[in-house]
């Protein structure tokens, strides 16, 4: 895979270059390069997909965000044009239904949402099986009257009549990703998407008519539906008024329209632009999981265009396609006739790889032999190990993973069955149907029923059933180590003799084929389907003969014998207390909690879902370990009660892994220092000097603060340690998930004096995280729309007032509007403006130094908010607020100053008077953490994480916003919007040679 050097403008595809190195396909798709395919042409700057039958009509090229793909746009914009009757229609109506959209929080109701839902289905599938595979491509055959009923379905999803959509259609597949495609990324992302409905003339010219759908347009149902379409759109939304009255209308017709709407159209701009490539296609479809999933099977695109005659678009096991089921339904009850699917044959003359050779993220090919056969690259995980080989009947990969998985001749279907297995496998089923009852009988308390359900049991099964029957990490008394174990037992996961049994077995036989569930057997069957084979884990592992620890104690083998019975009880006890909501809730809960068995890294997702049952890898690397979060930043929260048990005494004999056990096992967790002899070595006289430092868009660069630059060449992390004081630093090392190494000061945050401003501080942010915690029992539609419209005013306030007028000047307001902004962003619950205004210009002046307020080389949590709590060493390393004088010479700032906290208690009194404790802890609670947080974003994750677009001497990064047209920023929206009516005036803005200055090349 060639590594993309470039960073947002690439090469055009016009060049000299490009078109010295394509002469030998000139007509056909520029070149392109995606993870999954190799026989591709690359220029060095970027990744190009434009196909133009008149080159001379371009004017420029650009690259989509977050993409390889290059967009060509013509010279004429988009609006410089003429616009006919169906253009300005469609754009009435889309626009009118998405306007309708946003009144779905008003109109909300049970009701409603299940129409929405039902509707969105019924009429998707509508499009996705008629419009698309039936009349677009012709992929199976359907009764008139059946495929008349689908077709009328799909009017009513508001994309135009069938014959419209079909012909668009079938002219995409024909001139795909080339200039006379009606909808391709390649003349603009939003142009892909959306925008190509509004320019149906454009479409005409260079497509043609109706012509290649003569076999609609000879049907009189659909001229008829043609010609009637508004008619029928029309009467559809009185039925929907009629029968449910506005919550009908806006959720029906409204937010059902638009999700399919965009759902329909991600597959024409998304799944162009990001996703996989299984097939070599002459364009540029991918294949993209998350689309397939909200469009009902259409995201596998790259799969579409390799065989778009094919009822089936998801190829593999593992691509969900619900399409396609319903297809095998109709199919397999006689309506569904000469169903297209692609043969082998087929598929071998499309791809150009071998069947095992793929590629990953900067990695090189390698082929994986059918037996016997070696990965020749690090990358990949190869964990197929195997007993007996000569029982594998193939390898695959995991999907959306570096996994290569062995799967058994025997099908696990094709097997006797015994009669525990068959009760078990009852069980689940049942249970798993009675938690989609959930949404039908919410209730707040059946909720809550489920939120504790979901931690007690989930802490029963980790710190009972795993971290102390199974691996005897720590000891409890004997009447709290069976109330846990009691609370496993509820958990429906087996009783403790079988659970234990089967752990030990899988820490004995890790990754083989004699383990009880592993993924080289399959994702689905380390999952869940090994729980229904106990006779497979019988016969490869043995019996209960591992855990004789538990089957010498009577209350295992009590559990063991009625263990159904303790089960039958439980699901009583939720019914008789609240009937079907706490039944159906309860049992959902449950199921939340389930193992993965997945052994890859330590993903954050799951330990965070499993109480830290995630961080599996350190698991298995000290299996003895009652604590398997091993870094300060990794969650475990049953470790964190486990050491409360300790505390209190009730856990002892606490096992963790010792500094010289950790250094035996090898891991790539530690980074290189930039302390170490190594870069010690390599620094100049100059103590003082900035380090250099790597990011994914710039080459090695020595950023000088006073002369001199650290060269450290390694090409994984990024040095951030900037010292004025190097004597002060004690020791460094990675922010999690990231590149950025932390240097910390050898005084501990809390090891100093406290000043009375900061004893406040600390105590109102608390009170404001703690009276967001009981946002859930106060939860009203009103109240929520008071927090949407605090966050936004007083967020505008903070960035539009507080950051680019006051501290940087970036344009004038008169000043009562000032003054309005200013008081504002005081009711944000972020100091005065003073003090923002003083701390942030001290930020840019000494920016990702020691010096610097809030810089993450001297912690990230430091950085994110603890920094407020420590106005006094900022006041010493800084200074007073003398660089803010225009602020403190106006008597405003400074009354503001002086009375703060008065005009905060008077807005969370005036919020509890109009709406008592529903609007104070949404308004006050829930709007003021969401505020602190997005805030001090910018002050962490900014310098920590995301792309560097300029060479500035700091870590900054852009996180999704900034000076391109795609780059989000509402603020600035604000301030062209009062520009244009008078109000900011002098409003600064980077020139072009500015630009190229600072550019990262």
């Amino acid at each position: 895979m060639v590594s993309l050097c470039t960073t947002l403008k690439p090469l055009s595809p016009f060049s000299p270059f490009v078109k010295q190195g394509n002469l030998n396909y000139t007509s056909a798709l520029l070149t392109y390069r995606t993870s999954n395919s190799a026989n591709s042409f690359l220029p060095k700057r970027g990744g190009t997909v434009a196909v133009h039958d008149a080159p001379d009509q371009v004017e420029s090229s650009c690259r989509i965000p977050l993409t390889e793909v290059v967009a060509v746009r013509k010279k004429s914009a988009f609006w410089e044009r003429s616009w006919s009757s169906r253009d300005v229609r469609n754009v009435v109506v889309l626009g009118g239904v998405h306007l309708l959209s946003l009144f779905a929080p008003l109109y909300f109701s049970w009701a409603a949402f299940r129409l929405f839902v039902c509707l969105h289905l019924t009429i998707g599938m509508c499009i996705a099986l008629c419009y698309h595979r039936n009349l677009s491509h012709r992929s199976f055959d359907l009764p008139k009257w059946l495929e008349f009923i689908f077709a009328y379905g799909g009017i009513l999803a508001f994309q135009g009549d069938p014959i419209e959509w079909v012909s668009n259609h079938r002219y995409h597949h024909k001139h795909c990703d080339t200039q006379r495609d009606p909808h391709s990324p390649t003349q603009g992302f939003w142009f892909g998407h959306f925008t190509w409905l509004f320019d149906s003339g454009s479409i005409l010219k260079k497509c043609g008519g109706e012509e290649n759908v003569n076999d609609l347009v000879r049907e009189p149902f659909y001229r008829f539906l043609q010609r009637t379409l508004p008619l029928h759109l029309i009467a559809y939304g009185f039925l929907l008024y009629i029968c449910g009255g506005m919550p009908y209308l806006v959720w029906g017709i409204g937010v059902a329209t638009v999700v399919r709407l965009h759902g329909t159209l991600l597959v024409n701009s998304v799944c162009h632009t990001w996703g996989t490539r299984a097939w070599n296609t002459p364009d540029v479809s991918k294949n993209n999981w998350w689309a397939a999933i909200i469009t009902i099977g259409e995201g596998w695109h790259n799969n579409h265009h390799a065989f778009e005659f094919s009822a089936r678009v998801g190829l593999e096991w593992w691509q969900l396609d619900v399409t396609w089921c319903l297809i095998c339904f109709l199919e397999a009850i006689g309506l569904a006739t000469n169903v297209k699917s692609p043969t082998e044959a087929q598929k071998k003359i499309i791809n150009s790889n071998a069947l095992f050779t793929y590629h990953t993220p900067n990695s090189t090919n390698y082929m994986l032999s059918k037996r016997g056969g070696s990965v020749a690259h690090k990358k990949l995980t190869f964990v197929a190990v195997h007993d007996a080989p000569d029982q594998v009947e193939s390898f695959s990969r995991i999907p959306f993973s570096e996994v290569v998985v062995a799967r058994e001749k025997k099908p696990f279907w094709k097997r006797s069955w015994k009669l525990g297995e068959v009760f078990k496998l009852s069980r689940y089923v049942v249970v798993h149907l009675l938690s989609l009852w959930a949404p039908f009988h919410f209730s707040w308390a059946a909720f809550r029923l489920f939120f504790w359900l979901v931690i007690i049991k989930g802490i029963c099964i980790t710190l009972s059933y795993h971290r102390n029957l199974s691996h005897r990490s720590f000891d409890l008394p004997k009447w709290l180590e069976y109330l846990f174990a009691y609370g496993g037992v509820l958990a429906f996961q087996g009783d403790p003799i079988e659970w234990v049994s089967n752990h030990r077995y899988h820490h004995k036989y890790c990754e083989t084929q004699r383990d009880p569930h592993s993924p080289i057997q399959g994702f689905w069957y380390s999952h869940v389907t090994w729980i229904f084979d106990t006779g497979s884990i019988l016969k490869k592992c043995g019996g209960y003969e591992n855990v004789s620890d538990l089957l010498r104690q009577p209350i295992y083998r009590f559990l063991q014998r009625t263990f159904g019975l303790h089960q039958i009880a439980f699901g009583l006890l939720l019914y008789f207390c609240g009937g079907m909501p706490f039944l159906a809730w309860g049992l959902f809960a449950i199921y939340g909690e389930r193992e993965l068995g997945i052994h890859l890294t330590s993903p954050k997702t799951t330990a965070i879902i499993t109480f830290g049952e995630g961080w599996h890898n350190n698991h298995h690397a000290f299996e003895f370990s009652a604590r398997h979060g091993l870094e300060w930043w990794q969650l475990d929260v049953t470790w964190y009660l486990i050491r409360f048990l300790k505390a209190i005494g009730l856990a002892t004999n606490v096992k963790l892994p010792t500094e010289a056990q950790k250094r035996m096992a090898p891991t790539t967790l530690k980074p290189l220092s930039p302390f170490s002899s190594f870069v010690k070595q390599h620094k100049t006289s100059n103590n003082n000097a900035f380090s250099t430092y790597r990011t994914h868009t710039c080459t090695n660069s020595g950023f000088f603060k006073r002369g001199g630059a650290v060269a450290v060449p390694h090409k994984k992390y990024t040095f951030v340690g900037v010292h004025d004081a190097p004597d002060q630093v004690e020791s460094s090392w990675g922010i999690p998930l990231s590149e950025v190494v932390v240097v910390r000061k050898k005084r501990a945050f809390w090891q100093r004096s406290w000043n009375y401003w900061d004893v406040i501080r600390l105590v109102q942010v608390a009170g404001v995280h703690l009276l967001s915690l009981l946002a859930p029992f106060y939860l009203s539609w009103l109240a929520f729309r008071v927090f949407l419209w605090i966050v936004a005013i007083n967020g505008i306030c903070i960035t539009l007032c507080y950051h680019r007028n006051l501290s940087h000047r970036s344009f004038d307001l008169p000043k009562w509007l000032e003054y309005l902004f200013a008081y504002g962003g005081l009711l944000a619950f972020q100091g005065d403006p003073i003090e923002w205004v003083s701390n942030h210009r001290y930020h840019h002046k000494h920016c990702d130094t020691q010096r610097d307020p809030h810089s993450p080389t001297q912690g990230f949590w430091f950085s994110h908010m603890a920094w407020i709590f420590d106005s006094g060493y900022i006041h010493k390393k800084c200074g007073g607020q003398e660089n803010a004088n225009d602020l403190v010479r106006q008597p405003f700032y400074k009354f503001l100053q002086r009375t703060i906290l008065l005009h905060e208690m008077a807005f969370a009194l005036l919020l509890y008077i109009c709406g008592r404790m529903p609007f104070l802890v949404w308004g006050i609670g829930v709007a003021n953490v969401a505020r602190y947080h997005g805030t001090f974003l910018v002050n962490s994750v900014c310098h920590t994480w995301g792309t560097r677009a300029w060479n500035t001497p700091d870590l900054s990064k852009n996180n999704l916003h900034g000076l391109e047209w795609w780059q989000l920023d509402f603020t600035w929206y604000l301030i062209k919007f009062l520009e244009a009516i008078g109000l900011a005036t002098n409003v600064k803005l980077p020139s072009e040679a500015q630009k190229k200055t600072m550019a990262c090349n």
